[in-house]
């Protein structure tokens, strides 16, 4: 069947890339320059003191944080990530360009994958808090320690390097100076590279402009003019230059529009607010995520290694979104940061309804796969009625048809799931705020996952498929739905055993072909 998803989700200006990793090697680089002309911003200092520990906040928070965070890495461990086939670092060499006519490989490594789960009871006060990572030297999965500020105490991250995880230098080669994200405390013990995000920054360049809204100096109602031109251009002709920023945030989180994307960061680019923006995820301690190297001009180069998120820094972006109860951590001088302090009640209100419509549910939930047998089930979400075909309930979301009745599984649904999934070609990273709806198992959580989980990486049953299966079917692997179910199902109870992958014929077939 021909092709119905569009190429990866690329547009012009998005950099596609290669595949992530960790590495432990016991070298601490020095934080990130700042972008030239900025002054440097003071970035939280890593607390040594015994009294940081996630304990800090109570033996109970401690005691189901460490039960949740075992049961994330047995997930890991578990769900299927190991048994991915790799179509080769070189997107389009095959299987289309016959690069690999005997079928794509397994993948000679595991896939870096970074997940974390922030749990709130039901009046938004966080009750547990937990990281893990799977990769190539963590293979069984492995805990990473979060301290009382809700950031990680284990793992140095680094920034991306396509060279380094495809073998052009070797894996413990020295890291290179300056290329931690973070300042990392002496208790660090493993280095991962921080999987690239695609376009689920476009969660942090939301966030941005809704804070110049509530101050007054953004309209969000106002037309926007997108001059780019010519080949490093963001539009592809059929979006509109001009467009207001309220349409294209819900362009940018709800259908996953890259063009929106581009617009809505060439507008920040305009008013010199990028930097601001990356100023201030470090005064709030959100260290790791940086949108750096990005085009003023154009408000596209999104590169690898340059645009940063961790899914821990995710998790606790969202947790600001959703409006979580008190003071969550200390800011870069000792403040208590708030959800209220961050965006008002009626920016929220937007954030949320938006991410709520987001259309592309194939990642940790899988919804618009309604009804196949060869899909795993993950988190047990609504799908958003704007998408939903009221003649016969199939899903149509930025012109991708997944062909599958929705209507049973919304029926059956439990949860909403507020969130937003990105793909490139190596990359793949879903997250989101989760709530329970009336009359089912209460249960309120953030989720983050970003990993090397791309078109290029694809479950063992596609290793012969002649074009790349997120062209024609489904674009994440079966493990990030098994991830998102075990997730789901240990939130809000005692954690339970992983969702593990079928060990015979179930899952081979490839189904009724969709697009999501």
């Amino acid at each position: 069947m021909p092709p119905v998803r569009r190429a990866a989700r690329t547009t012009a200006g998005l950099a596609t890339a290669a595949v992530c990793v960790a590495v432990a090697l016991p070298v601490t680089g020095a934080s990130a320059a700042p972008p030239a002309g900025r002054p440097a911003v003071a970035r939280p200092a890593a607390p040594a003191a015994a009294g940081d520990a996630l304990r800090a906040r109570g033996d109970d928070v401690a005691g189901r944080s460490a039960a949740l965070s075992e049961t994330l890495r047995r997930a890991l461990a578990t769900s299927g990530f190991s048994g991915l086939v790799d179509f080769g670092p070189v997107e389009g060499r095959c299987p289309a360009g016959g690069g690999c006519p005997d079928g794509a490989p397994a993948a000679a490594f595991p896939p870096t994958v970074d997940a974390a789960v922030i749990e709130l009871d039901a009046a938004g006060r966080i009750t547990a808090v937990a990281n893990a990572v799977l990769g190539r030297d963590a293979p069984t999965g492995a805990v990473v320690e979060v301290g009382a500020d809700l950031a990680p105490r284990s793992v140095r991250w680094h920034r991306w390097d396509d060279d380094r995880w495809n073998g052009d230098t070797a894996w413990d080669a020295p890291w290179p100076a300056g290329d931690l994200l973070a300042p990392a405390p002496p208790s660090a013990r493993l280095d991962v590279m921080s999987p690239y995000p695609g376009a689920l920054f476009g969660l942090v360049v939301a966030v941005h402009t809704l804070r110049l809204a509530d101050a007054g100096r953004l309209d969000l109602d106002a037309p926007w003019t997108y001059r780019a031109a010519g080949a490093d251009s963001c539009l592809d002709g059929a979006a509109p230059a001009t467009a207001t920023t309220r349409a294209l945030l819900d362009r940018a989180l709800a259908s996953s529009d890259h063009a929106a994307t581009c617009m809505l960061l060439a507008q920040l680019h305009a008013r010199d607010e990028v930097g601001a923006m990356n100023d201030w995820l470090a005064s709030v301690g959100l260290s790791t995520i940086h949108v750096d190297g990005t085009d003023a001009a154009t408000g596209g180069r999104w590169t690898p290694g340059r645009i940063t998120m961790t899914a821990l820094d995710t998790a606790r972006l969202l947790l600001l979104v959703r409006g979580a109860t008190g003071p969550l951590w200390d800011d870069a001088r000792g403040r208590p940061v708030r959800s209220a302090d961050v965006l008002s009640a009626g920016s929220r209100a937007l954030l949320l309804r938006t991410l709520g419509e987001q259309g592309f549910n194939e990642a940790l939930s899988t919804t618009n796969w309604c009804g196949r047998p060869d899909v795993a089930r993950g988190i047990p979400q609504t799908v958003a009625p704007r998408w939903v075909d009221p003649a016969h309930g199939t899903v149509t979301v930025g012109g991708v048809p997944y062909g599958q009745d929705v209507r049973p599984c919304n029926a059956a649904a439990e949860v909403t799931f507020a969130h937003k999934t990105a793909t490139t070609y190596t990359f793949g990273a879903d997250a989101g705020i989760v709530d329970s709806l009336p009359g089912r198992r209460e249960r309120h959580y953030v989720v983050a996952v970003l990993g090397t989980l791309g078109s290029r990486y694809a479950d063992a049953r596609y290793a012969s498929s002649p074009a790349l299966p997120c062209e024609t079917d489904t674009c994440y692997p079966a493990a990030l739905a098994r991830l998102g179910a075990t997730v789901d199902a240990a939130v809000g109870a005692s954690p339970v055993a992983p969702v593990t992958r079928p060990t015979s014929g179930a899952g081979a077939g490839r189904g009724r072909s969709g697009r999501g």
